[in-house]
């Protein structure tokens, strides 16, 4: 019983979190060292799902940040599904793309389009004023 209502969950998460980042469109980038900047590319996060009870070597290897690549994902996501029917979400947000406040609204957001929807969300605008010589802006 518990694995039918945990995969109907996790469903629900991926699904929700697909939706918010369409609102939070910068996240679903690229961090590119390099040229020290955002490539908007929309590849997505980076997501890893964990089952069963806690083991200490599988902890122990989980994703660090940033990793080591020359895309690095702005934001990784990980849930863990339990034996109990419990989960854990844990979020890894890159300080280069927002601050507390960006990744915390972006975490209510995210569970509000889980629980009522994409319509109760009010987007955010992320466009800022820039001159001809600026680095064009990742949407126009």
């Amino acid at each position: 019983m518990h694995e039918i209502h945990t995969l109907q969950r996790l469903l629900c998460l991926e699904e929700s979190l697909s939706e918010t980042l369409a609102l939070f469109y910068p996240l679903a980038n690229r961090y590119i060292e390099d040229g020290l900047f955002i490539n908007c590319n929309d590849q997505g996060v980076e997501t890893q799902l964990l089952q069963g009870d806690l083991d200490l070597d599988l902890f122990n290897s989980l994703s660090k940040f940033p990793l080591p690549a020359p895309n690095t994902p702005l934001v990784i996501v990980q849930v863990n599904s339990f034996n109990c029917g419990g989960l854990a979400i844990g979020l890894s947000f890159s300080h280069k793309i927002g601050d507390m406040y960006t990744m915390a609204t972006f975490m209510n957001s995210w569970a509000t389009v889980c629980r009522s929807g994409i319509h109760e969300v009010v987007p955010l605008n992320f466009e800022l004023p820039y001159s001809n010589s600026a680095a064009k802006p990742c949407r126009d």
